[in-house]
């Protein structure tokens, strides 16, 4: 993997990251909210970066990319029940 493709896998899973600090915050607990909002907020600033240096087109590519190894990742996590 060159290092294109790298970058272009961490920023996927920032996407994914972002995606669920979004669903945790209305239901994670006060200890860690001020957290989940931190990292959200983080992320929003990453993915606003990338969606700046990409044409439309590459960033919903981009997205889909990130949809399809957000299930990836939930269906391994389901097969480890």
């Amino acid at each position: 993997m060159n290092n294109n493709e790298k970058v272009n896998v961490v920023f996927s899973i920032i996407d994914i990251v972002e995606q669920y600090m979004i669903e945790l915050e209305p239901i994670v607990s006060h200890k860690f909210k001020q957290d989940v909002k931190a990292i959200s907020s983080r992320c929003k600033k990453l993915i606003k970066f990338v969606d700046k240096k990409v044409s439309e087109e590459e960033a919903i590519t981009f997205g889909e990319n990130s949809d399809e190894l957000r299930e990836l990742i939930e269906n391994h996590f389901l097969k480890m029940k």
